[in-house]
């Protein structure tokens, strides 16, 4: 963006209104509704067991949120 090239790559895209989703209210992202936000995979019991380590949500991106569906 440094040499204003950037507004002119935007110019045929939508712009978005920031609070028109009632579910998300425009963040475009809500908690996982697999693991609920806690990363962790529920088919892999939740707490460590000696050998066995917790298995990651598939589900849900690094911060345990998903693409919200209305959006």
């Amino acid at each position: 963006n440094e040499q204003s090239q950037l507004a002119s790559l935007l110019a045929n895209f939508e712009e978005r209104p920031s609070q028109d989703c009632s579910t998300c209210g425009g963040a475009g992202f809500v908690p996982c509704t697999w693991c609920q936000g806690s990363k962790k995979s529920i088919e892999n019991p939740f707490e460590t067991l000696p050998g066995r380590a917790a298995l990651r949500c598939t589900v849900c991106n690094v911060n345990g949120l998903q693409r919200c569906s209305d959006c």
